[in-house]
């Protein structure tokens, strides 16, 4: 409708609105056509209709149309076509004074925007802003460590959401692996100091360090990447897979004789443990979040695979057992006593089961068999 050069569409519009511009205010009285004249006119249509193919619909209606004119008294007739008329003129009228306004010729500036939008785009210096988008997807790290340098090598000032994005992320990831490595700076002394030597406290750490393996591998294997949302589980971890490796040195610690195993109580304080904290973050995987759900889901496949680890470290303290019996820390003859610490204990308790008997008041009556003690190997 309009040519595709600007002062060609201009010369068009200014003409449009010079035409425009002599529009009544209201609209003026329109005679109405007789009842005889309108069902002449339907009925040429009608026949104009019948000869086409997909026709018959439309003719059907308006043979209705044609009834109910010619059914119509005079009077009913004038009252409706008047009314009909009108309304639809009052609507073409207010069209074209709608279109009268916005045919100005002359060519828009600024200053006919609106200031909030302009405000937007336009500085107080007069320079317009450039936006640039990244073909890359802005939670892609490397992606977005190349678009944004890039970017700032043209201007080193640039700003705007997927910057924003990008630097808030990379202060988040630092933060995360700074409090990671400040938590195995405290726990390293703190078992150490627990324990006080190198080696139990260096088995203690063993289900940890095999379940963040595992973990980081099937993060892998199942496409879950570590991001600002469940990069947090390094340190939840660091503290509480580090449990089970201490029980299991305290169960260590505690047997008498020969160690060949964990015992059943420790064994089910460590699967009781980790199965409560598996189930109360599994519970954020049922957040509509999905960074909570990223977090829940890290979380309770590093607990399972701190729990799976577990189990590796009773067969290693069974060959460190062994070790220490060949290197002559734990005497020969200690795998005569009872496997274990409760079932000793058990024994002491019970007068005639073991052990020197015991007054009423509980103190005993003769000297006590020495203990080898594994904290002194």
């Amino acid at each position: 409708m309009f040519p595709a050069f600007g002062a060609e569409k201009q010369a068009v519009i200014a003409r449009m609105h010079q035409q425009l511009a002599v529009l009544p205010r209201e609209v003026p009285q329109i005679p109405v056509v007789p009842q005889e004249n309108l069902a002449h006119i339907l009925e040429r249509a009608q026949g104009m209709l019948a000869m086409s193919a997909d026709g018959s619909e439309l003719s059907r209606r308006l043979q209705l149309l044609r009834d109910t004119v010619r059914a119509l008294p005079t009077d009913e007739y004038l009252r409706r076509m008047t009314h009909y008329q009108q309304a639809m003129a009052n609507d073409l009228l207010g069209r074209l004074h709608a279109l009268r306004a916005v045919s100005n010729p002359e060519p828009p500036s600024l200053a006919d925007l609106p200031g909030g939008l302009t405000t937007r785009f336009v500085g107080k210096t007069g320079k317009h802003v450039q936006k640039i988008y990244a073909k890359v997807n802005i939670w892609d790290n490397e992606g977005m460590e190349q678009f944004v340098r890039e970017v700032r090598s043209v201007d080193p000032d640039v700003t705007g959401n997927p910057i924003q994005i990008f630097e808030a992320s990379r202060h988040m990831k630092a933060s995360y692996q700074w409090a990671a490595w400040a938590t195995c700076l405290v726990l390293a002394p703190v078992l150490f100091l627990h324990f006080r030597r190198f080696t139990p406290s260096l088995l203690a750490i063993v289900p940890l360090a095999c379940g963040l393996a595992q973990m980081l591998g099937l993060m892998g294997a199942l496409d879950i990447a570590l991001n600002p949302a469940n990069m947090i589980v390094l340190p939840f971890l660091f503290g509480m897979g580090l449990d089970n490796g201490m029980h299991v040195m305290h169960d260590y610690e505690a047997r008498r004789g020969r160690y060949r195993g964990m015992s059943q109580a420790t064994g089910l304080t460590v699967l009781v443990n980790s199965l409560t904290t598996m189930v109360g973050f599994a519970a954020l995987m049922l957040a509509t979040h999905k960074g909570l759900q990223s977090l829940g889901r890290v979380l309770v496949i590093g607990m399972s695979c701190c729990l799976i680890s577990t189990l590796l470290l009773p067969n290693l303290l069974v060959i460190y057992d062994r070790w220490n019996r060949r290197r002559g820390r734990l005497p020969d003859d200690a795998d005569t006593e009872a496997d274990d610490y409760e079932d000793e204990t058990s024994r002491d308790a019970i007068p005639g089961r073991g052990g020197p008997p015991s007054d009423l008041s509980g103190e005993s009556q003769g000297p006590a068999e020495p203990i080898s003690s594994r904290c002194a190997a």
